[in-house]
């Protein structure tokens, strides 16, 4: 997911700077949100 991001992102270059910061964080939160719920359910296993 990440690296395809970053290809999408480098590719695109700095046009849309602006809108690349937001998305990134959007990004970073979703991945941030997914590997807590991981590790709640591997706790939970364990």
């Amino acid at each position: 997911m990440t690296s395809k991001y970053l290809k999408s992102r480098k590719s695109t270059g700095s046009l849309s700077v602006g809108f690349d910061v937001r998305e990134h964080a959007a990004l970073e939160a979703r991945t941030i949100a997914m590997r807590q719920a991981l590790g709640r359910l591997h706790c939970a296993k364990v």
